[in-house]
Parts: structure tokens; sequence; C-alpha cells
């Protein structure tokens, strides 16, 4: 396991890191932007990460990728094969939990935020996993609709802010070429 681990987030990804460096004694470094929500912001202070707050979602990005020169392991939010299956997990138990108690209804529809793709993605596999028949939306807003826009142009759409939105988890400048991938399947 790499030592210093550096990554961007607007809250739930670097909640998550949290917990990890707590249970596993990592050293991790967040940049998170000003657009984070308050209360995610005090959840974090409370960790025991390096987090550098900057102006916004780009330089966040920009500045954890960069930290790779300083002998840091980049984990992307929602990129990563592990970030994706652990994500998938919600999903899975939510599956499972809607089958225990209808066990002669099916699972119909499934809708996912888009965000950055992680949950989306993991929503995907989980499905796949459990309720193949079930059919997965991916849901955003209209003026953050990246992962829409994408598909429907075959080539990555990037943001140059980000969107503005009260859906603060889907407020991402891009969504990755992996999940691209996923959602074609």
């Amino acid at each position: 396991m790499p030592e210093r681990i550096v990554t961007y987030s607007t809250g739930n990804h670097a909640i998550a890191l949290a917990y990890a460096a707590e249970l596993f004694r990592l050293k991790i470094r967040i940049y998170l932007p000003k657009n984070v929500i308050n209360y995610k912001r005090n959840i974090l202070k409370t960790s025991n990460l390096d987090i550098i707050e900057v102006g916004s979602r780009a330089e966040a990005e920009y500045r954890s990728m960069n930290d790779i020169n300083n002998d840091f392991h980049f984990v992307h939010p929602s990129s990563e094969d592990m970030i994706i299956s652990g994500a998938g997990t919600v999903v899975y138990e939510a599956i499972k939990q809607f089958c225990h108690a209808n066990p002669e209804d099916d699972l119909d529809f499934i809708f996912a935020p888009c965000g950055g793709g992680g949950l989306l993605s993991g929503s995907l596999l989980a499905r796949d996993l459990i309720s193949p028949c079930s059919r997965i939306f991916g849901c955003e807003p209209l003026v953050a609709n990246d992962a829409y826009l994408s598909i429907k142009n075959n080539k990555i759409y990037r943001f140059e802010k980000s969107p503005i939105t009260i859906a603060a988890g889907l407020r991402a400048l891009t969504i990755s070429q992996k999940i691209i991938t996923y959602l074609k399947k």
C-alpha cells in the first residue's frame, strides 16, 4: 500500500478516505474546493487528513494530480476500480434489501446519480451481479449534464467551472472515459 495518497473531493470521497486513513493509518492529502457543503467540511475537520482548501474544483484536480511528482499516489474519486466496486456495495445492499422485503416483485428500475461516474458504474456492477433485468438510469441536473453530452457526442465533455446546482455531488467537471465504457456496455 502506498505511504502517501492524494486526491480531490467535494466531500463524499474525502469522508470515505478519512475512514480508510483511520483504519489503515494512511497519510492522505485531500484538495477540497471552496464550494464544498458546510456539513461535509465540518465532518472533515474532525478527521486526521491533510486538507488543503482551494478556490475551485479544477484547481483541486490540478494540484492533486501534480502531487504525483512529490511521491504521492493519486486515487481518482470516481474512476478507480476499487472505488467503483466500493460504491457498488451501496446498491448491492439496497437491491438485497428490496428483494428480501419484496420476494414476489422484480426490481424494474435503479436510478443512480452520474456525478463523476463512480457510483453509477458501481450500480451497474451490482445490478449485473444480482438483478440483471433491472434497468439503470443515470441521473444528473440539466446544468450538470456532462455525462449526457459525453455519450451523445461520443467524446468526453468537460465543464470549465463546476456547475451551479444544489446537487452538490453532481458538480463534477467531467465524467471519465472508464465510466463511459461502463455505461456503453
